[in-house]
């Protein structure tokens, strides 16, 4: 037997034992389910992952889960085959009888998937029967029986006894926890939420238009290639930056004012040296022809190229994944991708400034 004579190696030990049981506890009591969860919309024999993939956390039991399937509903219509739809029910704990409409809602996916969506609809359309003012006086044995009755209105009296003994068996109610935990692991904190080719949308708990389902989707549609020159570009700016950091933001100015010679149809025929050449020259027009010789240089020296590095990897940390992005005071704004203008600053900067004098005169 190993004797340990060190308090520091008899510490390391003992750790890794406790360490090494836990994960193994955290292991066994994780439950992973059999099948991925959620309704497939459309036929579920024709899914493909490989199309855009829209993810819908739904209560059946909210108003705004209500208002924003209509619009949903007419972009997937829109888009057909292009887009596929998987709702996950997330049972508010806050709507009393979420949970149980969630779990009708698997029972009757279970018996006849065909009656998933229209039964998710007969909830939107008749869920203020169900709310909690509404519910109040209701026992939970005669919850479940009202929701018993108006689902089999949706799905046929024929499925009545089955419904009920769905109800009562420990699948369905394991199926509605997988679907709560999860929203939960995606980070789901309200509904409608959406998560569309595993990133989340903004405005979590909204319901969006027609529109805005447009603007989301129709730039995934056309699959535009990704900005060729713009590492190339950015590179330069640190160059330009450690040269003369007072030129920094005209040369941003500069390649603002003329992106187009550097997007991808333009220079699609040239060779990298000979973008690297259209860069440099084009840096010196803005900072001055004698930067010239160190601009080019600059493209050799490996420490622009890390420095490029971190500017990306440091963006990708704090879960940028599209420009323009910005945080303000630690906290990222919504609608990554899209420009704010002056109004929609002064929207976000007047009440931190007002906020500030008040706490400066506390």
């Amino acid at each position: 037997m190993l004797a340990i004579h060190s308090p520091v190696l008899l510490f390391t030990f003992i750790s890794f034992i406790l360490v090494h049981s836990q994960l193994k506890w955290v292991v066994e009591a994780q439950v992973i389910p059999p099948n991925f969860d959620g309704f497939v919309h459309g036929n579920p024999r024709k899914f493909n992952p490989k199309r855009i993939l829209i993810e819908a956390f739904f209560d059946p039991l909210c108003p705004d889960t209500r208002d924003s399937w209509p619009p949903l509903k007419h972009a997937l219509h829109h888009y057909g085959s292009k887009v596929s739809l998987v709702v996950h029910p997330f049972p508010l704990p806050y709507h009393d009888n979420a949970y149980v409409s969630s779990r009708a809602i698997h029972v009757v996916n279970e018996l006849n998937k065909s009656a998933t969506f229209p039964l998710w609809e007969s909830f939107f359309k008749g869920q203020e029967q169900f709310y909690n003012e509404k519910t109040s006086n209701w026992t939970r044995n005669e919850a479940v029986d009202h929701i018993v009755d108006f689902v089999t209105k949706t799905v046929g009296e024929e499925y009545k006894s089955d419904l009920i003994s769905g109800l009562n068996d420990p699948n369905t109610d394991q199926k509605t926890r997988v679907s709560f935990k999860y929203a939960s692991s995606r980070g789901v904190i309200g509904t409608p939420s959406f998560i569309v080719n595993g990133f989340a949308l903004p405005d979590e708990g909204s319901a969006i238009d027609y529109k805005a389902w447009r603007k989301v989707i129709d730039p995934l549609v056309s699959s535009k290639k990704y900005h060729d020159n713009a590492f190339a570009t950015s590179r330069a700016l640190h160059i330009d930056n450690e040269l003369n950091s007072s030129a920094t933001y005209p040369l941003w100015e500069s390649f603002f004012k003329d992106q187009n010679k550097f997007y991808n149809k333009q220079t699609s025929s040239m060779t990298r040296n000979e973008i690297l050449d259209h860069i440099v020259n084009f840096v010196t027009k803005s900072v001055g022809h004698a930067y010239y010789s160190d601009v080019k240089s600059g493209f050799n020296d490996r420490k622009t190229d890390l420095k490029t590095r971190v500017s990306f990897k440091y963006g990708c940390s704090r879960g940028v994944f599209g420009t323009p992005a910005f945080y303000v005071n630690g906290f990222p704004l919504p609608d990554v991708g899209s420009p704010i203008d002056y109004n929609g600053w002064r929207k976000i900067i007047d009440p931190l400034v007002t906020s500030k004098r008040e706490y400066e005169y506390m």
